[in-house]
């Protein structure tokens, strides 16, 4: 059993946004899980009644068409059930409709199988209750709900990023006690793509069983009630009455598309390039690691350097500030000697004046008394 495949697929399909998944134009590990779910689905799909809610562009309801007795498919968005409707025309028995998850969806009939794959982290917390209400009552007594949703804890790690398109997504215990809410019988399994060594008779392997080996290494087991692998998505298995063994058991599968063997090439030689080009990466950043410690060092002997410098600059401004206290007091000390000098030379000079003074009184009397005694010859005064 193969998915739709045209020729003029291509031309008819809108871009790639990340909303929703668009066959041909994602990378093919993305298209192997959507894929895979639709398989699965298969498994339970013929001659049933079969609603596809979120179908998207519709490829999956068209596959489905190939063995259930209808299938109906719902999107909220317009442009993308007119698509849907042009490129799989020719399926007599699908059918294509506008219209909400969230909403009511009596109008449709009731349904042996219903698909929500991929859609629940597109709403809210209360749109997805309302989901699940809306699914339920036009399920039949012993249909089938098959859900998938992204673990939330996983899927952020494996991603990095936030997904711009989720509103709300649902860890593990999450989706199973808001199933729980609306179904009576929850069973879930994991899903991941994972590296697979695999081995099959060149002729007649399709009618042959598979022999699943898991080991954590070639020596050591799996312990049993370990899983093997985190899930990255949940897919869940609900309904009104309990899940028989055999349905529980279609859970364990494996999905091959041979179509994608070519493009897991091209992965594996661009992964092996992408390995190269980090090694050189990493080797450059080691490289530019090297030079920034080392610059690291030399700004760090500058700043000692520098700390060396700025305290002997302090020292030395600490001296040059004593010796223009020790100046500026032996200034106040010379001005105080120059003023004292001043003082001295200005008593000096008083001095002389009053000596000159005496002096002249005295030559004056002498000169008097000598005249009177007409013993000296005459005296000139000066």
């Amino acid at each position: 059993m193969q998915l739709p495949n045209m020729p003029d697929a291509k031309q008819q399909e809108s871009a790639f946004t990340g909303e929703r998944f668009m066959p041909h134009q994602t990378d093919p590990l993305l298209a192997l899980e959507h894929y895979h779910r639709y398989f699965f689905a298969s498994r339970f799909a013929r001659n049933k009644r079969v609603l596809d809610a979120a179908c998207g562009e519709g490829y999956g309801a068209a596959f489905l068409a190939k063995i259930a007795s209808e299938v109906v498919g719902i999107d909220s968005d317009g442009a993308t059930i007119a698509q849907a409707k042009s490129k799989y025309s020719s399926i007599p028995n699908l059918a294509f409709e506008v219209g909400r998850c969230e909403d009511s969806l009596e109008a449709h009939g009731d349904f042996d199988i219903i698909l929500g794959f991929e859609m629940l982290e597109h709403l809210d917390e209360v749109d997805q209750a309302k989901f699940l209400k809306n699914a339920q009552s036009i399920l039949r007594r012993d249909g089938l709900f098959i859900v998938s949703s992204p673990e939330r804890n996983e899927y952020t790690a494996a991603s990095q990023v936030k997904n711009q398109f989720h509103k709300h997504e649902l860890a593990l215990f999450e989706l199973d006690a808001l199933l729980r809410t609306c179904f009576d019988h929850v069973h879930l399994s994991a899903q991941r793509v994972l590296y697979l060594s695999t081995m099959w008779q060149l002729e007649g392997w399709q009618d042959k069983q598979f022999r699943f080996h898991a080991r954590k290494d070639l020596t050591e087991n799996i312990q049993r009630g370990e899983s093997f692998s985190p899930p990255l998505y949940l897919i869940a298995l609900c309904s009104k009455l309990p899940l028989a063994e055999d349905v529980i058991r279609e859970s364990n599968s494996f999905y091959f598309d041979a179509s994608h063997i070519e493009k897991t090439k091209e992965l594996l030689q661009w992964a092996l390039q992408l390995q190269a080009e980090t090694q050189k990466y990493q080797e450059a950043i080691q490289n530019l690691q090297r030079q920034f410690d080392e610059r690291t060092a030399w700004v760090l002997s500058l700043e000692n350097e520098i700390k060396c410098q700025k305290d002997a600059i302090a020292r030395q401004k600490h001296e040059s500030d004593e010796r223009t206290a020790w100046a500026l007091s032996l200034a106040d000390d010379l001005k105080g000697h120059k003023e004292f000098i001043a003082r001295q030379e200005k008593e000096l000079e008083a001095e002389r004046a009053y000596s000159k003074q005496l002096d002249d009184v005295a030559l004056s009397f002498i000169y008097r008394v000598l005249s009177r005694l007409k013993i000296l010859p005459r005296i000139r005064v000066r």
